[in-house]
């Protein structure tokens, strides 16, 4: 009996034991898979299945006792980001609070890479203009986790948001299957800027908007020549470009659909810089440049000097800007409408979606409220918050359903915006709310919205979101950094006329050749091929 007891106890015990180390490793388990959650590289769930597999454990705002996590952000004018009515509100309504590092935007790049290297980086990278190399890299290397099985758990506006617009997932998704960062999401929008034309001189001289390159020319021509401004000085810029609004800004009016240096041809991804549609494009603005029609210094001019010479008085034709009201103010906006591209399927569009707003590092010790906090923004109501600021404070619904800003001690718009919202100076997370379109009271943003609108109808369909391993990753960046300059030196070389084109055409070719351009080719096309499967 003894014997048969004392077995007994030691199976009991051994049973106990196993189940002790079960439990426990289910415990760890747990723990680890909320600390790297995100890390297994599959993709985000649909919102349906995301939300059957949510658990209790889903974050829920206002928290009952305050976070606080360290965040780095460009500074939008001189207003720091936890500083802004958008940001203190929902501190408000998520009881989240952040220690904000706040950099200009002339060192950003510099001291985020610089964070990022010595390891002394923050909880999260928030509107830091993180790029598809960094988050890559980094990602790979564990400094910035994964976000999938975060967004599954704890970001029910974004899973809205995917199942809604597919496409944004692919933006948002790395080649290794991992989600590194949040997005800024807007509608599908221009891919390129427009070309903005002095529609007083157009009616002056008796001319028509040009619906080809050839009535540019003679438009161009005319101003130059016929005194539309009417002071009876030859100070007349029929049209100009800067440092930052480059030349190849004409590009979609030549036939050529741009995404960066490539673009497609009968349905085959090509470099811009060796097809014949470029050789055409030079010819047109070597041209423009002998004539007089180009201004001398468009390939040194500073994009702060437009603005200068365009607020100056009337003596632009045309130019390249965001905006007419950016270059010539916004009493003069109206004057200057936007030149559509000259053929449907060409002018570059994009999926509305930009990656890198907001990023997550291996620091943060409450990854899961990061997510659920940012994901806030992504609502109708935290897009509002996030592009407008506080409803009835910086600004109001009318009874029609439109909205005004309500300026009060600010007097600006852009000082309001600045103020009041997160969006400015580098991307954000959020999503455009459907109510930014029914603004009416800012004549100078509606402009544009319409004219964007146009091109986008015009447009070609969204290029998809490359992705590449990290060895194809640092080759596209070493071959752009040099082919990139050396396609800008040689467009402005033969547009002011110290290199002949067909004289210089065959070493030009070579040139990119050395460059390294047929291995990125054949990475661009595979990344390519790959990205338009899924």
């Amino acid at each position: 009996m003894g014997g048969d007891y004392m077995k007994m106890l030691k199976k009991a015990a051994t049973l106990l034991l196993a189940i002790i180390l079960v439990l426990g490793a289910m415990s760890c388990g747990s723990n680890t898979d909320k600390k790297v959650s995100g890390s297994t590289g599959q993709p985000v769930k649909d919102a349906e299945e995301a939300s059957n597999a949510a658990s209790s454990e889903q974050v829920q705002f206002p928290l009952s006792e305050p976070v606080t996590m360290k965040m780095m952000s460009v500074i939008n004018f001189d207003i720091s980001l936890d500083n802004t009515l958008a940001m203190k509100k929902m501190e408000e309504l998520t009881n989240v609070k952040w220690d904000v590092q706040s950099v200009t935007g002339a060192d950003l790049g510099e001291k985020r890479n610089l964070l990022l290297a010595s390891k002394q980086y923050p909880d999260v990278f928030m509107k830091t203009s993180l790029d598809r190399s960094t988050l890559d890299k980094y990602g790979s290397q564990g400094t910035f986790i994964a976000l999938n099985d975060l967004i599954d758990k704890n970001a029910p506006n974004i899973l809205k948001l995917l199942g809604e617009r597919p496409p944004i997932k692919q933006v948002m998704t790395s080649g290794d299957g991992n989600i590194y960062s949040l997005p800024q999401v807007g509608n599908t929008g221009p891919g390129s800027t427009l070309l903005f034309i002095n529609q007083g001189w157009l009616d002056k001289l008796s001319l028509q908007m040009p619906t080809n390159t050839d009535e540019l020319y003679n438009v161009l021509s005319a101003f130059k020549t016929e005194d539309p401004n009417g002071n009876s000085e030859a100070d007349e810029i029929p049209l100009m470009c800067t440092t930052g609004t480059k030349v190849t800004l004409l590009y979609p009016y030549f036939g050529i659909t741009n995404y960066g240096d490539k673009t497609l041809i009968d349905g085959k991804l090509q470099y811009i810089a060796t097809t014949e549609k470029f050789k055409d494009f030079l010819k047109y603005c070597r041209k423009l440049y002998q004539d007089g029609l180009l201004a001398k210094d468009s390939f040194t001019l500073e994009p702060d000097q437009q603005k200068a010479i365009g607020a100056s008085g009337d003596t632009l034709g045309s130019f390249f800007d965001s905006g007419a009201f950016l270059t010539v103010g916004r009493d003069r906006d109206e004057n200057y409408p936007a030149v559509m591209p000259f053929g449907k399927g060409i002018f570059p569009t994009n999926a509305g979606a930009w990656s890198g707003a907001f990023a997550v590092t291996d620091k943060c010790e409450h990854p899961d409220i990061a997510v659920a906090w940012a994901d806030q923004w992504y609502s109708e109501e935290g897009g509002r918050l996030a592009w407008m600021g506080v409803e009835n404070e910086t600004y109001k619904i009318n009874d029609d359903g439109s909205w005004d800003w309500v300026l009060g001690e600010f007097g600006d718009i852009g000082i309001l915006r600045a103020n009041a919202a997160i969006q400015g100076s580098a991307g954000h997370p959020s999503i455009m709310p459907e109510l930014w379109g029914k603004n009416v009271s800012d004549p100078n943003e509606a402009k544009v919205n319409e004219a964007n609108t146009k091109a986008v109808a015009l447009g070609a369909e969204p290029f998809p979101s490359l992705n590449y391993n990290d060895a194809d990753s640092k080759t596209v960046a070493s071959a752009t950094a040099d082919l990139n300059p050396y396609v800008d030196q040689y467009i402005a070389e033969v547009v002011v006329g110290r290199q002949e084109l067909d004289a210089s055409w065959d070493t030009h070719i070579a040139t990119l050749k050395d460059m390294g351009l047929e291995k990125l080719m054949t990475i661009y096309t595979k990344a390519y091929e790959e990205a338009i499967k899924q």
